[in-house]
Formats: C-alpha cells, structure tokens, sequence
C-alpha cells in the first residue's frame, strides 16, 4: 500500500493545478523530465544530414546505471528568497 503522505509527483502536480483543463503534452513532458533528472532515462541524439539541412533527432532510453542523486544545496540567493518573511 502507499504511503498517503507521499508528495505528488511534478505531473500529477501539474494536473491537479490545471484542472479541469490540462496539456497532456505538457504532462508528459514535464514527466520526462523529471525522470532525465533523476537519471532513469537518458538522451541520445541522431544526426541523420539531408538534403538541405542536418536533422538532429533525440531518443529516449532507459538509462543502464542510475546516477547519483545530486546532494548540492541550494545557492545562498535561494535560501534568501525561500524563507518567509514578515510585512513591515
């Protein structure tokens, strides 16, 4: 069973902001991306050359070894502008 206080994933975040109306496109782009950020698939280009001009075309496959997460903090600007402040 899931944990039920598990966050959203950025696609179902997207739909559920976008209700009743939503990009399926664009869900599945942002789960994409999502998933080449975590490096479960990767991004492999073909260059096939034409007649006029190159075709660059990109493939999505599922990556062998996951990488690391990245553990870097935020930058200090970050920081700055993530923490509640007061009105004066």
């Amino acid at each position: 069973m899931a944990d039920r206080d598990a966050e959203l994933s950025a696609p179902e975040a997207f739909v559920l902001l976008s209700l009743p109306r939503y990009d399926a496109a664009k869900v599945l782009k942002t789960g994409f991306i999502g998933l080449l950020a975590q490096g479960v698939l990767r991004l492999e280009t073909e260059d096939r050359p034409g007649l006029i001009r190159t075709r660059h075309i990109p493939h999505l496959k599922v990556a062998e070894t996951r990488r690391r997460p990245c553990r870097r903090s935020p930058p200090r600007w970050f920081r700055w502008y993530a923490t509640p402040r007061r009105m004066a």
